[in-house]
């Protein structure tokens, strides 16, 4: 059975009076007697070991009453907030002011991230996870007035192992370059052989201009499974060259889509006509960490503008 991360809250009422308690306005908690809530915080921080670890110092226990607790018919609202912190034992100790009918308190864990030891060898091996704690309600807290103590024992869940909530920044890049091309022209030509004469139609492309605009939209990933996102525009140079630097984890890879959009002129010459086109691009590829070079696309010849007298 896999190992789970440990909660254990010891809560201890110490209370300095048994004398009931009457609330006046304005709201004032300083005089009333107080239980003490006592917790020492476990996590499975390291799978080659049998036992589990202490929370790391430092987190945060909020403990939340509402006021309404202490006196319905008080006009204040909202809640009694205290606060502490986790100390280098994984404990926490807090005071929570109460009244002889009881108060509900809610305790709040905040949640944490860890290079969990996965193995050991060569290289120490881990995996960056997220762990929480959903928050614990007590309920009639110093009830009555008597002296008692509650043990909770919850166990702590993993929320995710991926904390950045799936991203991750990528380090290295890689080049993606070539050429873009659009059809400009059909025509026809002749071939003369020893035999026949052959005439044959043709598409002519050509490169688009320069500054034309792509649209790159790119989704790398790492090789834990981690996103990283990022929508770039960029310009063609002469001759229909483009450039591309692609955020790229050394042993992962990314996904790209190129898009672009323009009116060309179109010649149709076996016709002797000219016409505007909607010219498109939708190019996908997917990359690893290594440069690409050559990569050759044309644009499609879309809606008919209209033909140019």
């Amino acid at each position: 059975m896999k190992r789970k991360l440990m909660l254990m809250l010891v809560v201890l009422a110490a209370f300095t009076s048994c004398q009931k308690y009457e609330l006046s306005d304005p709201l004032d908690l300083s005089t009333l007697p107080t239980v003490t809530v006592k917790g020492t915080l476990y996590a499975d921080l390291n799978l080659t070991n049998s036992t589990l670890e202490y929370i790391p110092e430092g987190l945060r226990v909020t403990v939340s009453v509402p006021y309404a607790d202490y006196d319905a018919n008080n006009s204040s609202s909202g809640n009694h907030i205290i606060t502490t912190t986790i100390d280098n034992k994984g404990s926490f100790s807090v005071n929570i002011p109460v009244i002889s009918s009881g108060v509900t308190a809610t305790v709040s864990f905040e949640s944490f991230v860890y290079d969990v030891i996965m193995g050991i060898g060569e290289d120490t091996i881990r995996e960056t996870m997220q762990f929480s704690l959903p928050p614990k309600t007590i309920n009639g807290l110093g009830q009555g007035n008597s002296a008692e103590t509650v043990k909770l024992l919850e166990n702590y869940g993993i929320e995710s192992t991926d904390p950045n909530i799936g991203t991750f920044t990528p380090t290295t890049k890689v080049k993606y370059e070539g050429t873009l091309l659009y059809l400009k022209e059909y025509k026809n030509y002749t071939v003369i052989t020893p035999t026949d004469t052959v005439t044959r139609d043709t598409n002519i492309y050509a490169p688009v201009p320069a500054g034309v605009t792509l649209t790159v939209e790119i989704n790398s990933v790492d090789e834990f499974g981690r996103d990283f996102y990022q929508v770039k525009k960029v310009k063609t140079t002469s001759s229909g060259g483009y450039s591309i630097e692609i955020p790229v984890a050394s042993k992962g890879y990314a996904d790209i889509e190129i898009t672009s959009e323009e009116i060309w002129q179109y010649e149709d010459r076996i016709l002797g006509k000219a016409y505007l086109y909607n010219y498109k691009l939708e190019a996908a590829k997917r990359v690893y960490f290594v440069d690409y070079k050559n990569q050759e696309y044309k644009y499609v010849k879309g809606d008919l503008i209209y033909e140019i007298e």
